[in-house]
């Protein structure tokens, strides 16, 4: 089963990365998620240009599993 990891990087930023990777490794970044007022804006390592917005934490978490390569019906979020 593959994972979406989540980790908060400062009081309004979240890393996501794959939990496949292994921690050193800059394959392991996904892309950010950041809080600005009442929207989440993700950028993702993939498409740094293209910056999308979510109204909800939940749905930019889910971006990135529908977005990754990893399996949308096995995939998981966890925060760590």
């Amino acid at each position: 089963m593959a994972d979406i990891e989540v980790r908060r990087i400062s009081e309004n930023e979240w890393r996501v990365g794959d939990g496949r990777v292994q921690e050193q490794s800059p394959e392991k970044i996904l892309g950010l998620i950041q809080r600005r007022g009442s929207v989440f804006e993700v950028m993702a390592m993939d498409a740094p240009r293209r910056d999308v917005s979510f109204n909800s934490w939940e749905a930019a978490v889910n971006y990135f599993v529908g977005s990754s390569d990893v399996p949308r019906p096995s995939a998981r979020a966890r925060w760590v």
